[in-house]
């Protein structure tokens, strides 16, 4: 059920059963990051029947003793099968934007990226004063605010920190690396300053990874490729994105996941932003 689940998109959370057996069963789903819920328990069961004389204590001490002997310990779940915690995936990470993303949405409780896609600066500002608390990650296409001022971006800055999240500047760089690394740290906009994340595409090739990276690595940013597209008719092939899930680790000390439709690798050093 669970896996058929997976396979249609459905994120599974919780699962409701009658009677838990206590084998084992509720340590393996929650490690799967599904919440057991029963109506009863095995032990329950045999509590009421013992008080009411319905079982002696020799009936229940076999029982007992069957259910240690035939339960399916946690160790025995294959490590790739397990759902690893927002925290536990957080001290696996090195990426400064990986462990602070991790950790933000496990303390938040929330995965919710904004798109603030609003012209006017002022009105831009109170959204995302109001939706700031409930989101891990606002993004920006700062190119359609009107009138960008380094007010402006003091101030979004500010709301970052007031509220706990981080800026992606959804810029989708797509140049040689030179021309990127102007685009990225200087110009009008000055995304290196005030962007936590960006994203680009991988078709020139490693250059405009390089090019990004002298600007935002020692700043402690981090780059999305852009591996996989949600619009109808897009070009991106699937060896497209296996390319671009190759370049992303050699640089795994700049890049910090994938824009993508799908999960694309199991390694918990790069996260999964989906599109739509």
């Amino acid at each position: 059920l669970f896996r058929s689940g997976d396979c249609s998109g459905m994120i599974v959370r919780d699962a409701v059963v009658f009677l838990d057996r206590e084998q084992g069963g509720k340590g393996r789903l929650a490690a799967r990051g599904i919440q057991l819920h029963s109506v009863l328990t095995v032990s329950d069961i045999l509590e009421i029947l013992e008080r009411r004389g319905k079982i002696d204590t020799t009936i229940v001490s076999q029982v007992r003793a069957f259910i240690r002997d035939n339960s399916f310990p946690l160790e025995d779940i294959p490590a790739a099968q397990r759902v690893l915690s927002y925290e536990e995936r957080a001290s696996l990470v090195e990426h400064p934007v990986t462990k602070r993303l991790l950790l933000l949405m496990s303390k938040k409780r929330t995965n919710l990226v904004f798109s603030a896609d609003i012209a006017c600066p002022e009105n831009f500002l109170k959204v995302v004063d109001s939706v700031g608390p409930y989101v891990c990650v606002v993004k920006t296409h700062v190119d359609t605010i009107e009138n960008v001022t380094t007010e402006f971006l003091t101030s979004l800055t500010r709301l970052a920190r007031k509220h706990d999240f981080l800026l992606f500047e959804d810029r989708k760089f797509c140049d040689i690396g030179n021309t990127v690394r102007s685009q990225y740290g200087s110009g009008t906009f000055k995304i290196s300053e005030w962007a936590d994340v960006i994203n680009a595409h991988a078709l020139p090739g490693a250059g405009v990874i390089e090019g990004l990276r002298k600007v935002g690595q020692p700043k402690g940013r981090g780059c999305l490729l852009i591996a996989e597209m949600s619009s109808k008719g897009n070009l991106i092939s699937s060896s497209y994105t296996q390319e671009s899930v190759a370049l992303a680790k050699c640089y795994s000390d700049f890049v910090v996941g994938f824009i993508a439709t799908q999960k694309l690798t199991d390694d918990p050093n790069f996260l999964h932003f989906t599109p739509g």
